[in-house]
């Protein structure tokens, strides 16, 4: 062994990645921190509240639950040291609900997306900041693009946070998106924007208002969501727990909700226009972030493309005059862990 560090090999030109060259040390590295702590005290809080719940305690696991707290704040205290001093701060912190927690987790996994490239290599995104190319070790030379710079369009960014209609899980299939950013932005949306009633939230509204009309044009009928599943051996619904896979009287393979022709059912609308504001959010999101960088900004598709004149600004979703350095409530916070727990 000659101590140095080498190439995966990869791509056209043979190489990958480089191994012994890390990422730069910010936002990403603590997102991933921040996930992981979040997820073990979860567990245990859970747990713990299992035990209670049967009448019974373990010392172990309750002190096990106060030590993941402790390493929880430690990491998102670091990661809204990086939040403030992201180049965003400036516009997303004169908006309400959006917590310094959340967006630290936000911005980190979008960090976390940047990748070394091959120094000249042709899949490198247009417009970068080049940097200076760095040695492997082995005589190879690599370039790091950071995850804003490769995503150059906003629908860049809306497929890997997976809120493109394509974005699906499929059994035994690799996903194409981001899980984590997914699930973070959907809190975002409802312990967020929705719980704090800003003006994405009234965006919302008015886009539902809108698609009810839509639907009411094209003749669809918007019905209640129905609470069970359907039993095709029964042939009925079944009201069973959200866990329940299985009929509980044939033992059958539970078929989801499914909408007949012509029919929508109110919980599908709702993620519906949820799924619409977290979109714009995002858009805003990109355009400012690229802007500050110094990175080439495209105009969103509709007005590309589509030819929209009526496109909302991002500085017109601020609704405070000055930005403020805002955190989960306590009841925002229980609201989060109870949804973590459930699901």
């Amino acid at each position: 062994m000659n101590g140095k560090t080498h190439a995966v090999n990869g791509n056209g030109n043979g190489l990958a990645r480089p191994l012994g060259l890390a990422k730069p040390i910010g936002a990403a590295s603590f997102a991933a921190s921040a996930l992981s702590t979040e997820g073990l005290r979860v567990a245990t809080q859970v747990r713990n509240k299992h035990l209670a719940n049967a009448q019974r305690t373990d010392p172990d696991t309750k002190e096990l639950e106060k030590r993941t707290k402790h390493l929880e704040n430690f990491v998102d205290d670091k990661l809204k040291e990086y939040a403030t001093s992201h180049p965003t701060f400036f516009w997303w912190s004169r908006i309400t609900g959006c917590y310094l927690e959340i967006m630290g987790k936000i911005l980190g996994i979008v960090e976390e997306f940047g990748k070394w490239y091959p120094a000249g290599d042709i899949m490198i995104p247009p417009g970068i900041k080049y940097p200076e190319p760095v040695d492997d070790g082995s005589g190879n030379l690599w370039v790091f693009v950071r995850g804003i710079e490769r995503l150059t369009k906003p629908s860049a960014l809306r497929k890997f946070a997976g809120l493109t209609p394509e974005s699906k899980r499929e059994a035994g299939e690799l996903l194409e998106f981001n899980l984590e950013l997914r699930a973070i932005l959907f809190r975002l949306g409802q312990f967020g924007f929705m719980f704090r009633k800003n003006r994405y939230y009234e965006q919302y509204l008015l886009y539902k208002g809108w698609k009810l009309a839509e639907l009411g044009r094209l003749g669809v009928k918007v019905m209640p969501t129905p609470k069970g599943r359907y039993c095709a051996k029964c042939g009925q619904e079944k009201t069973v727990p959200r866990t329940t896979f299985f009929c509980p009287d044939c033992n059958t393979k539970l078929s989801p909700k499914k909408e007949q022709d012509g029919v929508l059912f109110e919980g599908h609308l709702d993620m519906m226009c949820r799924r619409w504001m977290v979109q714009r959010f995002l858009d805003h999101l990109w355009a400012i972030w690229r802007e500050a960088e110094g990175l080439p900004v495209t105009n969103p598709y509709v007005q590309g493309v589509l030819g929209h004149v009526d496109i909302v600004d991002p500085w017109q979703m601020c609704d405070k005059a000055v930005g403020s350095l805002e955190r989960e409530s306590e009841s925002v916070a229980e609201s989060v862990s109870e949804t973590l727990a459930a699901v």
